[in-house]
């Protein structure tokens, strides 16, 4: 009998939501270009893979009229917390020409990180870190593209969460705990028979 208690109380937990895999890091170590190119539980298509200004050899590279899309490979939503980028180049201050444009769908958000004292003052040729916070949370697929085409960019050390699996998706579960008390409650209330 205690081993159907442990069994109901066991399933019974896919009653609330189940978590996915903690947060993991992207990095493009070994990876060549490619559409898509999967990475572990993610997959970034049209992926244009570079040696040269890098974090750590290689990373994703965006130039010129380039676009790149990260998803999960299951579909499901996760959070961006945060990025490693580089402006390459030899563009003027606040030309605008090497801005990284971010953008996400399911929910919808931007941010563009320039050049430009409005969208940060980040200096080409330096190495920098942003953190989003609760920008992307949630998010279906975040967009890479250099801010009108003219962008030339490197990406590294992506940090996504992926979402939590609703309710509906382990309801299965419950089910499953449920009749597992039902059958736990039944075996108790069976009459005992004699020899």
């Amino acid at each position: 009998m205690n081993i159907l208690f442990v069994l109901a109380a066991a399933c019974f937990v896919g009653l609330g939501s189940v978590s996915s895999a903690g947060a993991a890091t992207i990095n493009f170590d070994g990876a060549s270009s490619g559409a898509p190119l999967t990475l572990g539980e993610y997959k970034i298509d049209d992926a244009r893979i570079v040696s040269g200004q890098c974090s750590v050899k290689p990373c994703l590279a965006l130039n010129k009229l380039e676009t790149s899309i990260l998803t999960r490979v299951d579909g499901g939503t996760f959070t961006l917390s945060s990025i490693w980028f580089y402006l390459d180049g030899k563009a003027s201050k606040n030309s605008g020409l090497n801005d990284l444009v971010i953008t996400s769908t399911g929910p919808a958000a931007s941010i563009r990180l320039g050049q430009d004292a409005a969208f940060g003052g980040y200096d080409n040729n330096k190495p920098f870190t942003y953190n989003f916070g609760s920008l992307f949370e949630d998010v279906t697929s975040i967009i890479f593209s250099s801010y009108n085409g003219e962008g030339n960019v490197r990406i590294d050390d992506i940090v996504v969460t992926p979402s939590e699996v609703p309710l509906p998706a382990s309801l299965m579960f419950g089910v499953m705990g449920l009749a597992c008390l039902g059958a736990l409650r039944r075996r108790r209330l069976a009459p005992v028979q004699a020899a």
